[in-house]
């Protein structure tokens, strides 16, 4: 029975020692974008060009740690194709390595609204060669009408492609910030 009571308390005092809790932020004006806890998979470009990649282990004062693992494919003795997680240690940052992070935000619809202004563009272009036909206009009002009607759906959809960023850029507008609790 006391060795029952030992292990509680060994267990008791071991965990709070060896959990590091703590929040990483990525705000714009004091406004949250996005966040990351502990234990969550990250993903951030670094000042000097590569990928930083892993699960967010520690957070400290103004640096946090990575845990880098890759998935990769590897064959068995049997000749089938299985996947196998490979760990490859730690990596510590500093936030300011941190050149930017990916924006979480759901692109489909960006693309949609790009996809269906193109589309459209295409349709009115085509219409408009039809319907100049049909009613014997010259070339050049044909020309004026694609021009103006396919050409601002055209450039509806470019301006839709242009809103949606792929990555928050961190400097004079995106900050770092760390909590650890």
């Amino acid at each position: 029975m006391k060795n029952i009571f030992f292990l509680c308390w060994l267990l008791a005092i071991t965990l709070p020692l060896s959990a590091q809790r703590g929040l990483l932020y990525v705000k714009k004006n004091n406004k949250t974008m996005v966040t990351y806890s502990t234990g969550a998979y990250i993903s951030m470009e670094h000042k000097f060009g590569y990928t930083i990649q892993g699960i967010l282990a520690h957070i400290r004062k103004d640096s946090f740690s990575v845990l880098n693992y890759a998935i990769q494919k590897s064959i068995n003795d049997k000749g089938f194709v299985f996947f196998d997680t490979t760990y490859h240690g730690y990596s510590f940052f500093s936030i300011h390595d941190i050149k930017s992070v990916p924006v979480k935000k759901n692109k489909s619809l960006f693309q949609t609204a790009q996809g269906a202004s193109y589309l459209a563009s295409l349709g009115i272009s085509v219409l408009s060669v039809v319907n100049g036909v049909k009613f014997n206009e010259n070339f050049g009002e044909i020309m004026k009408n694609v021009a103006i009607k396919g050409g601002g759906l055209f450039a509806l959809g470019k301006f839709f492609g242009l809103l949606y960023k792929e990555e928050y850029k961190i400097g004079k507008k995106y900050k770092i910030a760390l909590m650890s609790y």
